[in-house]
């Protein structure tokens, strides 16, 4: 948890996300698949992201919605992304 690397998920400390990448890593490896794929300025739903046929090679295809929220969450706080409805993103 010091690390970065797990977040307690319940208040007695019992229960605990283990990150193999944190959340800003998995924001930055799907922002470099935006621009790589040319989707900026594009809205994408969390399925495309996460099951779509265009993100199977990535190592964010299957990514947990939880981890994924987290993860867009921290390109929206640098203005790369802006969440739509819980459901889709808009990337910039």
């Amino acid at each position: 948890v010091k690390r970065g690397r797990a977040e307690w998920i319940d208040a007695k400390k019992r229960r605990a996300f283990i990150y193999w990448r944190r959340p800003e890593e998995w924001g930055s490896a799907i922002y470099r698949w935006v621009q790589a794929t040319g989707k900026n300025k594009t809205i994408c739903t969390f399925y495309e992201l996460t099951a779509g046929p265009d993100t199977i090679k990535e190592d964010f295809h299957g990514l947990d919605e939880t981890v994924l929220m987290k993860a867009l969450r921290t390109l929206e706080a640098e203005k790369k992304a802006e969440v739509i409805d819980g459901e889709g993103v808009k990337f910039f």
